[in-house]
């Protein structure tokens, strides 16, 4: 037997609509089954109705109230640390000697390449205009170092990797801004 239980809004929601002997009966039916834990008459079509739609809720809320009464989780045994353990923690009383002699000869070619991209050297200005004319494109060597020594060397957030594909970009972009005004690599300039 309890003492209380939750009354939900939804209960009071459904019975505030019928009159008063029915609403009496259902609070009768409703406070019964969950303090008692047991079921009256109805004597009504619409209580029965009713009482079956809350009827779950009070049984699920009783499950709670009895489950709690056996206290819940035990209390955890504290142990002195590995009084009762059969493996206890390791102590190394002698050095581990390693008698594998695996020697590796490959050469990881993805390491090598990643070594080399994260070593990016300034170029010179030179090294440009020579980059520049062995292929034979319109880029200005002098703006476009200009423009990157003024950014860092860098690409938006990121640090240039390539200045030779960054001058690729340049000569294509060049292509596409003057296709007509170029001729066998002479500008008109118009």
């Amino acid at each position: 037997m309890r003492e209380s239980f939750v009354f939900y809004k939804s209960f009071f929601d459904a019975i505030c609509k019928l009159d008063d002997k029915k609403r009496l009966k259902m609070y009768d039916l409703i406070t019964n089954f969950a303090l008692n834990n047991e079921e009256i008459d109805a004597n009504y079509e619409i209580c029965e109705q009713l009482f079956i739609l809350i009827k779950p809720q009070l049984v699920a809320s009783n499950k709670h109230y009895e489950d709690g009464k056996k206290g819940g989780r035990p209390k955890k045994i504290k142990n002195p640390p590995f009084e009762n353990d059969k493996n206890p923690p390791f102590e190394n009383k002698k050095s581990n000697e390693n008698v594998n002699e695996n020697v590796n000869e490959n050469v990881n070619e993805n390491v090598l390449k990643k070594t080399k991209n994260k070593n990016f050297i300034t170029p010179l200005l030179e090294e440009i205009k020579d980059y520049c004319i062995e292929r034979k494109n319109n880029v200005n060597a002098e703006q476009f170092y200009n423009y990157y020594s003024a950014k860092g060397w860098m690409i938006g957030k990121n640090k240039m990797k390539d200045w030779k594909a960054a001058v690729r970009t340049w000569e294509q972009r060049e292509k596409v801004t003057n296709p007509i005004n170029t001729v066998k690599g002479y500008n008109f300039g118009f």
